[in-house]
């Protein structure tokens, strides 16, 4: 019995370790990464994923990875031209590790599920662009005429179609047809190190020295384009193209305006017996300007909590008015008198309001008030104490007993006649 006993133990550990096993293992996968490029051997190279959960597009993940900020979920060295790896379900980031190679891995996107067993890569090669005495540069300042350091830029060439014709059909692969103020253009992405520019598919980001400046060095006489792609905490994002070329001289003063500082209104409706946050109240909200009133969105309605959020309004002065009350089938409501002004100010990221609703009170009748009417004569009988039903039924009763009465009594005396 001992012997059987131990043994159902060990079956049922067992069965419970595999059971886990494969719960761990349901939500994994094998993916098949495969390399069917001649020219590019994915030996030796070492890749590195990262898992993500967001929906970035892929240039944003290629710049948080080169400024190593983001949190690499594994590394592998490739044994082979052709990978296999187990990844859990979920989105990937992969890319190559960085490396001065001109040909590349090019970084793509990977989404794991049941459905996933195999990718195929794909690879660049980024081209040396030819030299020149040509020197560009950028001057980031603000409207103090403060320079300003740790502004990104990313660098383009912009040519005309005269000049796209003349290039090899691998040159011609970086440049892509764009409008930029209403002129046709074929722009280029530009890699930058310390020491060449190259054609790719990638932007270098470049970065404002403390001096305020970009200067790119050595590059043949053409159009460039600079393009600002992230803003100092504070200042505006410019984000369109700056033309760079022989008119003006290959340089660009460039002033940054300050953002706008902004902030946040939460309203919240209660009943100011109860405390209790009311839905259903609408409000509309307008800011002074100038002296008018202008509107800032739709009316809006309290939600199930009782709240209205108003996200990144700027700073100044508003009017709060209630358009409805609150609609509760057993509880009225009064309405907030007039409106209410609201000052929005640096001090408050958030500034909350509450606003709180009277009931309207059911009077009860006084029977001494002069204005009161006489109540109205009924037509109706008077109550016996006995309803017009239930009347009826006792009838009904007394005669169906009286009836049984005399119906006994008459087969008696039936009987007694016959006896005599």
């Amino acid at each position: 019995m001992k012997r059987a006993k131990n043994i159902l133990a060990i079956f049922v550990i067992t069965f419970m370790f595999l059971s886990f096993f494969n719960i761990a293992k349901a939500d994994s996968h094998l993916v098949n990464i495969i390399n069917k490029s001649e020219e590019f051997d994915l030996t030796g190279k070492k890749i590195d994923i990262i898992k993500v959960d967001d929906d970035n597009d892929i240039s944003e993940y290629i710049r948080l990875y080169k400024e190593d900020r983001l949190d690499v979920y594994k590394s592998i060295i490739a044994d082979s031209n052709n990978l296999q790896i187990q990844l859990e379900s979920g989105k990937y980031f992969i890319t190559e590790e960085k490396n001065d190679d001109l040909l590349k891995l090019s970084p793509f996107f990977l989404n794991v599920d049941d459905t996933t067993d195999k990718v195929e890569i794909k690879h660049y090669e980024d081209i040396p662009k030819p030299e020149g005495d040509i020197n560009i540069k950028i001057h980031k300042h603000d409207e103090n005429n403060d320079a300003l350091e740790n502004v990104e830029f990313v660098f383009y060439e912009a040519i005309k179609s005269d000049e796209y014709e003349k290039l090899d059909q691998k040159t011609k692969s970086f440049f892509k047809k764009e409008f930029i103020s209403n002129e046709e253009f074929y722009i280029a992405k530009l890699s930058v190190n310390d020491k060449n520019v190259y054609y790719s598919n990638e932007n270098t980001v470049l970065f404002t020295d403390k001096n305020g400046d970009i200067i790119i060095n050595n590059l043949k006489k053409s159009n460039y384009l600079a393009k600002e792609v992230k803003a100092l905490d504070g200042y505006r994002l410019d984000d369109s193209y700056i033309l760079l070329n022989e008119d003006n001289s290959y340089y660009e003063d460039v002033v940054n305006q300050k953002e706008p500082k902004k902030s946040s209104l939460r309203i919240i409706k209660i009943d100011s017996k109860t405390k209790q946050r009311l839905k259903n109240a609408e409000f509309s909200l307008k800011k002074e300007d100038n002296d008018k009133l202008t509107e800032v969105t739709s009316n809006r309605i309290t939600d199930d909590n009782g709240e209205i959020f108003y996200e990144n309004l700027d700073l100044g002065v508003y009017y709060l008015e209630e358009i409805k009350t609150p609609d509760h089938a057993d509880v009225k409501y009064k309405k907030m008198n007039g409106t209410r002004k609201i000052v929005l100010d640096e001090e408050n990221t958030i500034k909350t309001v509450e606003i709180a609703n009277a009931r309207v009170e059911n009077k009860i009748p006084n029977v001494n008030d002069k204005d009161k009417k006489a109540p109205k004569k009924s037509n109706k009988s008077p109550n016996t104490g006995v309803s017009f039903p239930l009347s009826i039924l006792i009838i009904l009763i007394v005669a169906i007993i009286s009836l049984m009465i005399l119906n006994k009594n008459k087969r008696s005396s039936e009987r007694s006649g016959g006896i005599k």
